[in-house]
């Protein structure tokens, strides 16, 4: 049993479960080295999306980039740096709850700073030609090729603050409900509710300052590398425009109000998007049987 990802360890479980049954075993021509090289790779990637392991992973991968263009004698000043000046997250950064205030800055220039700070950047004659170097390089590797699919599920499980605004807010929206789905279970349960889970007491502004945290302190790192190494600048708009705009509602004056219950458009989105969520699993053990797990001993 264990305490560790405990959501990501039951993703992984279920998985496997359903690869067990006859319709959906795609994999039954595997060799069993081959069965437990893809395990191994299945687990990896489902663990990694864990926020938990989120500055390890880009401090890893920063210096495995680092390390194979040394190795292909690319000089380190040719390369852009992918070091966030937003990377010193701490617990007060989460998705939900306070994050530090910035008293001393507008609105107005706080957003000018951030823009200026995810603005697309030109890179000069040559740094594409040497990524696509490093990147072929490190897929010669198990390690390598590895590390860069955990980039991309990593970016593609938090990808919604560099989707265009409309779609951005459908996603929080779905999230915040799901956040106060959890806080009233905890009631029911007579826990005390987690910190931004709490519909009763949350506010436009409360929520808006958490997602101003998410997109600066876990979004805008991650997808610095995506910017720097993958270059596409659509990233880089669209997280500067979402920022943006949780900036002015986290910035608004006045007597905040209680958020808003979902639509039922937004339930209707919900359901055909097949979003679901169940608390209580959130809060179990690890399931039984789960691969992760060691046999448990008879003795």
């Amino acid at each position: 049993m264990t305490d560790g990802s405990v959501l990501e360890s039951f993703h992984a479980s279920e998985a496997f479960a359903i690869l067990k049954m006859p319709q959906y075993n795609f994999i039954r021509g595997l060799t069993p080295q081959q069965y437990q090289a893809l395990r191994y790779m299945i687990i990896e990637m489902i663990l990694i999306t864990d926020l938990e392991h989120h500055r390890q992973f880009i401090s890893d991968f920063e210096a495995k980039w680092k390390e194979t263009a040394a190795k292909l004698s690319i000089p380190e000043e040719r390369l852009n740096s992918t070091q966030s000046t937003n990377t010193n997250a701490t617990a007060e950064s989460a998705p939900i709850g306070k994050i530090n205030e910035e008293s001393e800055m507008s609105a107005k220039g706080q957003a000018e700073m951030d823009a200026k700070i995810l603005r697309p950047r030109t890179d000069p004659q040559g740094i594409n030609d040497d990524a696509r170097k490093i990147i072929e390089e490190m897929c010669k590797e198990a390690e390598g090729r590895l590390m860069i699919m955990k980039l991309l599920i990593k970016c593609a499980d938090i990808n919604h603050p560099s989707r265009p605004l409309p779609l951005h807010k459908k996603w929080c929206a779905l999230i915040q409900e799901e956040f106060f789905n959890q806080g009233d279970q905890e009631a029911d349960l007579g826990l005390a509710k987690s910190r931004g889970m709490d519909r009763k007491t949350s506010t436009p502004q409360a929520i808006a300052k958490g997602n101003v945290g998410f997109i600066k302190f876990i979004v805008n790192p991650l997808f610095d590398i995506m910017k720097t190494r993958i270059r596409n600048p659509q990233f880089s708009r669209n997280i500067t425009n979402n920022l943006g705009h949780w900036h002015k509602i986290a910035n608004k004056s006045g007597s905040p109000s209680a958020p808003k219950e979902l639509s039922p458009k937004s339930f209707a989105l919900r359901k055909k998007i097949g979003l679901r969520f169940n608390p209580r699993r959130r809060h179990a053990s690890s399931p039984v049987n789960s691969p992760l797990q060691k046999p448990r001993s008879t003795a």
